[in-house]
């Protein structure tokens, strides 16, 4: 990471880790008085064969009211079709947004939430046709909540209290160390990156993944548990030889996050399965497109 813009000063990553709490006060006054959050990275990029630096921006908005939960929001999304996506702290809010981007009458029958529902049933079929059922049933859920009734809401919730949805989140890390990782193949970027955090990282994910590998919703692959906990041991290795994690973990993390997919898109499969009522919204909906 480069630097953090909070508010209208910039942070440098050594200055916002050495005094978190100065960071954490102006970050609260920034979105007090509407400002944004900015944060800026640099990423070498590897693309045929050519390798150049690309910037990464994201900005962090907050709907915050300084007075009461009743008093107008001081900052929204700044496209329209965020506003359907997002979580409001309180309706007041989301009307401000919605005022904000000129939409007028009810919001549902919109051409931005035509446009969003499109999206999100394009989405769907997409998750549907790969046997992903996981973002299927995010994006059927997200379609109802623009309809008057839930049908399916009782059977995605308990997909998505299931452990496939823990399995999910493991990917996550999974891929957050292995990019960090991956970017420590070159010396300038190693030197920025403290790997005593990343080995932490690493370990809290081998302990998730290897628990739940071994609970009794993941019964069905028992042998995989042993295969993991070899792959884990071979990095165990190169932490005791070298200190660290170097960029040759990448390739055990993939294997890692390889399989435990297999066992996201099983499980997730089985819990559909058992669920009809999801079934045939998945069906009638794939149908319709």
């Amino acid at each position: 990471m480069a630097a953090v813009h909070i508010g209208a000063t910039n942070w440098t990553v050594s200055r916002l880790l050495r005094d978190p709490k100065a960071a954490l006060a102006e970050m609260v006054q920034a979105y007090r008085t509407g400002r944004r959050v900015w944060l800026l990275a640099y990423v070498l990029w590897g693309q045929a064969g050519e390798q150049r630096y690309i910037g990464v921006e994201k900005t962090c908005c907050l709907c915050f009211s300084s007075t009461s939960p009743s008093a107008s929001a001081i900052c929204w999304p700044k496209r329209s079709s965020e506003v359907f996506d997002s979580i409001f702290v309180t309706r007041r809010h989301m009307l401000d947004c919605i005022q904000a981007h000129g939409i007028i009458g009810d919001p549902i029958q919109s051409w931005q939430a035509t446009s969003w529902i499109t999206t999100l049933r394009d989405r769907m079929k997409v998750a549907v046709d790969a046997g992903a059922m996981l973002p299927a049933c995010k994006a059927l859920l997200l379609i109802e909540f623009t309809q008057a009734s839930q049908p399916s809401l009782a059977g995605v919730s308990r997909l998505l209290h299931s452990e496939a949805s823990r399995l999910e989140g493991l990917s996550h890390l999974n891929r957050c160390i292995h990019g960090v990782l991956h970017c420590t193949g070159l010396e300038e970027h190693r030197l920025k990156c403290n790997m005593n955090v990343v080995a932490k990282m690493f370990d809290a994910y081998r302990v998730d993944t290897i628990q739940l590998v071994g609970s009794d919703a993941s019964c069905n692959f028992e042998a995989l548990r042993y295969t993991l906990q070899s792959e884990f041991a071979v990095l165990f290795s190169q932490i005791r030889e070298q200190g660290v994690l170097t960029a040759d973990a990448c390739d055990v993390l993939t294997a890692v996050d390889d399989a435990l997919a297999c066992i996201l898109l099983s499980e997730a499969q089985q819990i559909v399965h058992s669920i009809p009522s999801v079934q045939r919204v998945l069906a009638d909906h794939k149908r319709l497109k």
